[in-house]
């Protein structure tokens, strides 16, 4: 003989537990929309060093010097010849001038890196986050804003690199947007998260710089300015 006490215990547990889940679900989803609205400033301390990235990814950082150094050579040349006379000839030094083009090429790739450090710096220096689902508008730190929508539709966005094709997409917590150029174009992938109690953005994105072989990715933490 069954136990009805014991049949009545599971059933109301079950319900509890059923009902808890729904609102841990529904609590979770109303969180997502909303809360990435606003503006978010980036956090320094938490965020990666972007020249120091940028270092990396092209393999010059300070202490490495390869493919920067000149060949040496040249000089004075005082060996002897064939006959036995003593060679008064002078070496060409055309050493020290590879040299020194070595040296000036180097310094050039540290200024053009820390220049676009700067730019990206610029960029990245702050996020404006409006999503209304489906539209999303996302403003970075040099003012331009782009037209995303998160039900999978493709729209056009104007970028330096030209008009690419971009789509976005909010699904477990993740906005993930996508720009795509031409068929060698392997475009930038970005994906925003909350932390638990809203009030910091994270921000890893992979993308592909001009001129670059290998994609840049970076992690950029955010504080919400409002």
């Amino acid at each position: 003989m069954k136990n009805p006490i014991l049949i009545s215990f599971l059933l109301l547990t079950a319900a509890v537990s059923g009902s808890t889940g729904a609102a841990c679900a529904e609590e979770s989803l109303s969180l997502l929309p909303e809360d990435f609205n606003g503006t978010w400033v980036l956090n320094p301390g938490q965020s990666e060093d972007l020249l120091v990235t940028l270092r990396e990814l092209r393999g010059t950082s300070p202490g490495n010097r390869d493919g920067m150094r000149g060949e040496t050579g040249g000089g004075r040349g005082r060996g002897r010849g064939m006959s036995g006379a003593r060679g008064s000839g002078r070496g060409t030094g055309s050493g020290r001038g590879r040299s020194s083009a070595g040296k000036n090429g180097g310094e050039a790739l540290q200024t053009q890196l820390q220049k676009r450090a700067q730019r990206l710096q610029a960029e990245y220096s702050r996020i404006e986050i409006f999503l209304e689902v489906p539209e999303l508008n996302l403003t970075d730190g040099r003012d331009i804003t782009q037209l995303f929508y998160t039900d999978g539709r493709k729209t056009n966005v104007w970028t330096e690199r030209g008009e690419l094709t971009a789509s976005a997409e909010l699904r477990d917590g993740t906005l993930q947007v996508r720009t795509r150029g031409g068929r060698m174009d392997s475009g930038r992938t970005r994906s925003f998260t909350l932390s638990q109690d809203a009030r910091q953005l994270i921000l890893t994105e992979e993308r592909l710089l001009p001129g670059g072989k290998e994609p840049l990715r970076i992690r950029m933490v955010y504080d919400r300015a409002n």
